[in-house]
């Protein structure tokens, strides 16, 4: 609701994802993953784009549809993104990056 992520365990715990560059594996769990991701953006805290490591799944690929939130998958396993680098997807904006490693 609020684009802060609230995970005690997770490293993005208590950072607002909100006009960033979201990259992850690929997430897991049923629709109301997609429906998450259109309530981001409905409240204003979605991030400006989505990037998949690993593969695109239906979860995130239907959420981003709905939501209009550009989503990529990197094809190039050897290609590496780091947190704090800067992406540009309609202007310059921060990468927030899920360790895969």
């Amino acid at each position: 609701m609020t684009g802060i992520v609230n995970d005690p365990s997770h490293e993005l715990d208590e950072v607002l994802i909100k006009d960033s560059i979201l990259i992850f594996p690929n997430s897991t769990g049923s629709s109301v993953g997609a429906y998450s991701i259109y309530t981001l953006k409905k409240n204003g805290v979605s991030p400006k784009c989505i990037i998949c490591t690993s593969r695109v799944d239906i979860t995130t690929a239907s959420g981003c549809a709905i939501a209009d939130i550009p989503l990529f998958q990197i094809l190039d396993q050897n290609y590496k993104i780091k947190s704090g680098q800067y992406g540009i997807v309609g202007g310059i904006i921060p990468v927030l990056k899920i360790k895969t490693d």
